[in-house]
């Protein structure tokens, strides 16, 4: 372990250089190989939170590799995680979209979402679950951004069609309570939290949920009809 960490050491400071004033030359190569280690070090300084240092050495990584699609990728994925979503889709056309892993296209997706290009943001999700169709991630975020892009009755639609095939998916459920919340559905979103409280699920989560909910229980009273008929579902 003491000549990796060496090595990393040695690879670090050459990177620190690099915009250096004193050195005019370029620094030394990097290998592939060293590359490789470094690339992987960062991956888990972000994982860790430590996302300030992955984003200096992916960024160096990008820039003395071009041809390295993995490197730009998780270069993109971490700046969303760092909130830099701007930044990330900057190197949307950069990026080879037709063999990228799934959570690259997934976090370029968030980071469109995120900058409220919503447009952009379903685009993305749509080609995600069009090359991954096993996936639930990226068709819990395409339902998301239909609900943030405000077309809620097409948004409601579609998360109903994904609970149906995940019908115990914690993130699922949590997407079905938040849409129908924003729809202001908030029985169909206790129904939803209820359901998140049934094992394998988290109930801690789900009656704090609940809890949350509860002050916004104030429907008009032509609505109380439907009480009973959803309080039955809750109970399932």
């Amino acid at each position: 372990m003491s000549h990796i960490r060496c090595l990393l050491s040695a690879l670090f400071a050459l990177i620190a250089c690099a915009g250096s004033p004193v050195h005019s030359a370029e620094p030394a190569a990097i290998d592939a190989g060293a590359a490789n280690v470094l690339h992987r070090t960062a991956i888990d300084d972000a994982r860790a939170g430590r996302t300030v240092e992955a984003l200096g050495v992916l960024g160096e990584l990008v820039r003395r590799f071009p041809q390295r699609q993995d490197f730009r990728g998780d270069y993109a994925v971490v700046l969303g995680w760092a909130g830099e979503h701007a930044k990330a889709l900057e190197l949307l056309g950069a990026i080879d979209r037709g063999t990228a892993p799934a959570y690259v296209i997934e976090g370029l997706a968030n980071s469109a979402r995120r900058q409220q290009s919503y447009e952009l943001a379903d685009g993305l999700y749509r080609e995600a679950i069009a090359r991954f169709p096993e996936r639930v991630e990226p068709q819990i975020g395409l339902a998301l951004t239909l609900a943030d892009a405000g077309k809620l009755d097409d948004a409601r639609a579609f998360i109903e069609q994904v609970r149906v095939k995940y019908p115990r998916n914690t993130e699922v459920l949590m997407a079905v309570a938040e849409i129908a919340t924003a729809r202001r559905d908030f029985f169909g979103a206790l129904v939803a939290v209820a359901r998140i409280a049934k094992p394998p699920c988290n109930r801690l989560f789900a009656r704090t949920a609940a809890w949350q909910l509860i002050p916004d229980l104030s429907a008009p009273r032509s609505h109380r009809r439907h009480w009973p008929h959803q309080a039955r579902h809750i109970s399932r």
